[in-house]
């Protein structure tokens, strides 16, 4: 019974990984070339009960390679961080 517990806890965790969808990356530029940023700083913002504007692709259309419905441009520069602009 324990042996097929666990060969059906791998099969199902298995099959989760290959449904997952890559989010798509914020993108920073730093010494003027640009490089994914696999962390999402808004996010913070957001959650910290500052209101989420609704993002979408087109009205009402969310994709699942993007759920927070944003990319955020970011740039180093003079040691200071700037948030460059938003595109939903």
């Amino acid at each position: 019974m324990n042996k097929l517990f666990f060969i059906l806890a791998i099969l199902f965790s298995l099959n989760s990984s290959i449904l997952a969808t890559a989010q798509a990356p914020d993108k920073i530029l730093y010494d003027n070339k640009e490089f994914n940023l696999f962390t999402n700083p808004l996010e913070d913002f957001y959650n910290n009960k500052n209101e989420r504007p609704k993002f979408f692709i087109e009205p009402n259309i969310v994709s699942s390679g993007n759920w927070r419905g944003y990319m955020a441009y970011w740039e180093i520069s003079e040691e200071s961080l700037y948030l460059k602009s938003i595109d939903s």
